[in-house]
């Protein structure tokens, strides 16, 4: 017998103790010990359905599939020995092919079984072999005395949905109440949405409903006459606002009083909140507030800045870096031109920082087209603007990922609107659901991307 047929014969002799094996406890403990475990993986090429568009002879479009690859071992297998669990933590694509999944890697103490898919058996895993893994497989893998195993579960997860695809849904149309506001802004604040707008042009209202059922608004007028509805600002689940240039605030959107406050000029905008201050524009100074507008500070500015005049609206963002910071931006226009300015601020109050001005982008189809009745809404780390556009026509979602330097009007499509609309007033909850409330047609919208609705699963372990 040559040596290659004695390791063999030994193999195939180890297997079928092995097998044999199953039916006497005696022999092995499914309990596992430290000499039995996986202890890599790592998938392999896999296939995956993409989509095109071709465009035929008479200019008319369709759509195409077909298939390509895509490199699994970018998306790392994590090992969890105490919990048997083998996963891929990022999902794969949407359409990527897990009926038949390859590994380039699968290694163990001893042998490693797969639980088949229709009876309770089991046969040896192979990497060559294509995988169905549509759902959660059972392995096993033997101790190199096969005298214990360990069980894992196989868990490769793919995405059901393209992350960067937007969907909405209609919830209403022809609400009445929606149709001729004007001077509108709408807010969430406790999984309520506030609109704020003036109703006929002169009854400043707030129309008020549930984040689970948004096309039931309910209508409230306001009882302060000459507040400016699109002034409103929400700051530590309390409203402020503009009524005749002075400051006045509510807490349920409704019932509004005079802020006691030590300006003694009346204040030309109320642009932005953030966690902790309010900010104003005076002329051409800026102001700032921390402590609910009762005091005010002039802030300090970049030289040679233009302040926004018109359409100006102010977010705030939670630093990136550093969770004692956040971000003000302040987006508007000045003069027919697109004017930003962004200040760092630091909430334990070590640091000072000055308002700094951006240079913005030349490229015509990346700068902030001229909008009138304009929402801005903070959004998936950016800035997402919409309102009527140069043509009196309901804009594009305009979309900005480095503060309003760069603007696209793709990244976040338009849902398709209803007839008779001519403008609309955004808003976005804390499950990042955007809703969108048409003027003229008075249809309701609700929709998100897609991934931002995923769950964000993250995982620790001891040794």
């Amino acid at each position: 017998m040559t040596r290659h047929c004695l390791y063999s014969a030994l193999y195939i002799l180890a297997l079928t103790l092995a097998f044999s094996s199953c039916d006497s406890e005696d022999y092995y403990d499914e309990s596992g010990s430290s000499n039995c475990y996986i202890g890599s993986a790592t998938l392999g090429t896999l296939n995956r359905i993409l989509h095109t568009t071709v465009t035929n002879t008479d200019g008319t479009t369709k759509d195409s599939a077909y298939i390509g690859t895509l490199t699994g071992a970018k998306y790392p297998l994590s090992i969890d020995h105490a919990a048997g669990r083998i996963f891929n933590l990022d999902s794969l694509p949407y359409e990527t092919d897990v009926a038949h999944v390859t590994f380039a890697d699968m290694s163990g103490t001893s042998t490693i079984l797969i639980r088949k898919l229709m009876v309770e058996e089991d046969t040896v895993f192979s990497i060559s072999d294509s995988t169905n893994c549509i759902v959660p497989r059972q392995l096993t893998v033997y101790s190199p005395d096969y005298t214990h195993t360990r069980k894992y579960q196989l868990d490769i997860r793919v995405h059901r949905e393209v992350g960067d695809s937007t969907k909405w849904s209609q919830l209403a149309n022809n609400v009445s109440i929606v149709t001729d506001l004007t001077e509108q802004r709408a807010l969430v604040c406790n999984e309520q949405i506030y609109l704020f707008a003036k109703e006929n042009g002169s009854t400043p209202v707030v129309l008020t409903a549930s984040t689970d059922d948004a096309a039931n608004l309910q209508r409230n007028e306001i009882s302060m006459a000459d507040i400016e509805t699109h002034n409103v600002v929400l700051l530590q689940n309390k409203f402020y606002a503009l009524a005749s240039g002075k400051l006045v605030e509510s807490t349920d959107g409704i019932n509004w009083d005079y802020t006691a406050t030590s300006a003694t000029e009346p204040f030309d905008a109320l642009l932005a909140a953030g966690s902790q201050q309010l900010v104003a524009r005076q002329g051409d100074k800026l102001l700032g507030s921390k402590d609910g507008g009762q005091t005010w500070e002039e802030e300090a500015l970049e030289a040679g800045g233009k302040l926004p005049l018109d359409e100006a609206y102010g977010l705030c963002f939670p630093s990136e870096t550093d969770a004692q910071y956040e971000d003000l931006i302040l987006v508007g226009y000045h003069n027919n031109e697109p004017t930003i300015w962004k200040k760092n601020i630091d909430n334990s109050g070590t640091d000072q920082y000055d308002w700094n001005y951006y240079t913005l982008a030349t490229a015509a189809d990346t700068r902030l087209p001229l909008l009138t009745a304009t929402s801005l809404l903070a959004y998936d780390k950016g800035l997402l603007m919409v309102g009527v556009d140069s043509d009196h026509q309901p804009s594009a979602l305009y979309y900005s990922k480095d503060g309003g330097l760069h603007w696209s009007s793709t990244t976040i499509p338009q849902p398709k609107l209803a007839d008779g609309t001519t403008g609309y007033v955004g808003a976005v909850d804390e499950n990042n659901f955007i809703y969108l409330f048409c003027n003229g047609s008075g249809a309701v919208y609700r929709g998100r991307l897609n991934r931002l609705g995923w769950e964000d699963i993250s995982y620790s372990y001891e040794e």
